[in-house]
């Protein structure tokens, strides 16, 4: 009987094992780290790349001699602990892509192979925990993008300056407009420069051979096994009103003219007779724009000015100057009292501007941050920022911009 009782016992015990096993349950979470990309170079790389950690995008600016199918990441740095996936259609050898982050690719051991095509955004997935899938994206740095007035230079026959304001691009239309002054014979122009694509695309025709603007030209751009046609046209700046920015003591008026535009503005306080003139010293110019300085303006006061802009006359026109804001009791000479203890920095009947530490020393009945009316610059009174010890503690006095008291 001992024997069959211990061995009932074991059967018993080995079941309820079996039992208890079935009730445990790992419901502990993943931690929970998002997988990103830190930093990413690439051969060619023209600018620091953009990594948007929200949108899990990256973004490459490389130069406009690089081929975008044949780009080698040279860095790529991610959340320690990451698992890579590459694309296995736009890498070159994806079983040959690092599985983890690197700083430098020519100092990884073994073979690798970190080529990739991106003509065309390529998805590439971090794993840790879950997977968190980035979109990688590459575009040429060009100045047909980033600097307009570099790549499209127009003059006149004899070389003279005869552009206006910034050219428009229309990237997805593919149609460029150059804008030049009204003098400018259309039928006679020279080209300078016209970087329409890549700087090692071929163009044709070649932009310099071509003179007569009158109407719209057609250009075939052809880089990396790719062509596009493009339409530029030149045409009249159109007249556009001055834009003026006052503030209280000086203001800016800002419009379209080139370096070789006569122009006159005079301005006046409403009201007088006698006209002061904007100087030539104080007029500036840059990539088609100009921008005018009026100096010596009073605070909330209403001018007028009028001028003119090459053939271009602008009509009288308004504008009142910024007032000079001034803080609230700025001279700490209003005071006031709650609750018979705490001293504040405004008057009883005014708003708080200013506030102090006053509200935490009183509890041990101090105000730390008070008036003097012994020293004074103006007026009748200073503040007077104390310090002392209380209660083992250094309290120091100090005022405080807006409402801090949360009792």
């Amino acid at each position: 009987m001992g024997k069959r009782r211990i061995f009932s016992i074991l059967i018993c015990a080995v079941c309820l094992g079996y039992l208890l096993q079935g009730c445990i349950k790992n419901d502990l979470p993943y931690p929970n780290i998002q997988a990103v990309i830190e930093e990413m170079e690439v051969d060619g790389l023209a600018a620091v790349a953009t990594i948007n950690k929200n949108y899990n995008t990256v973004l490459l600016l490389v130069d406009d001699t690089i081929d975008l199918r044949q780009i080698r990441i040279t860095r790529m740095e991610v959340t320690e602990g990451t698992v890579i996936i590459p694309d296995n259609t736009a890498c070159e050898n994806a079983s040959l892509f690092p599985d983890s982050g690197f700083v430098d690719v020519d100092s990884l051991p073994g073979v690798v192979n970190t080529n990739i095509n991106l003509r065309n955004p390529a998805n590439f997935i971090l794993r840790m925990y879950e997977d968190f899938p980035w979109e990688i994206t590459a575009e040429h740095y060009l100045n047909r993008k980033y600097n307009l007035r570099e790549a499209f230079q127009v003059t006149d026959a004899e070389g003279n300056t005869i552009q206006v304001g910034q050219p428009r691009v229309d990237e997805e239309n593919k149609n460029i407009i150059i804008y030049v002054d009204e003098q400018a014979d259309l039928s006679n122009l020279r080209v300078q420069k016209m970087q329409i694509g890549s700087s090692i695309a071929v163009t044709r025709p070649e932009p310099t051979t071509i003179t007569d603007f009158r109407r719209p030209v057609t250009f075939e751009v052809t880089a990396f096994d790719e062509t596009e046609v493009w339409t530029v046209t030149v045409t009249y700046s159109l007249e556009s009103n001055l834009t003026i920015t006052p503030w209280s003591r000086r203001a800016y008026i800002m419009g379209d003219a080139n370096e070789n535009s006569t122009i006159d503005i005079r301005f006046r306080r409403q009201g007088d007779e006698v006209w002061d003139m904007v100087y030539s010293d104080e007029i500036t110019f840059k990539d088609g724009s100009f921008t005018a300085l009026i100096r010596h303006l009073q605070p909330n006061t209403v001018y007028e000015y009028e001028g003119t802009v090459g053939n271009t006359v602008y009509d009288l026109t308004e504008f009142t100057t910024d007032d000079i804001p001034v803080l609230p009791n700025s001279g700490f000479e209003n005071w006031s009292i709650a609750n018979n203890r705490v001293w504040l920095i405004h008057g009883a009947d005014e708003e708080m501007f200013w506030d102090s530490g006053n509200h935490g020393s009183i509890t041990v009945e101090k105000n730390v941050t008070n008036y003097d009316e012994s020293v004074y610059r103006s007026g009748r009174r200073s503040a007077k920022l104390g310090s002392e010890f209380v209660v083992l503690k250094f309290a120091a006095g100090n005022i405080l911009l807006g409402n801090t008291w949360r009792p």
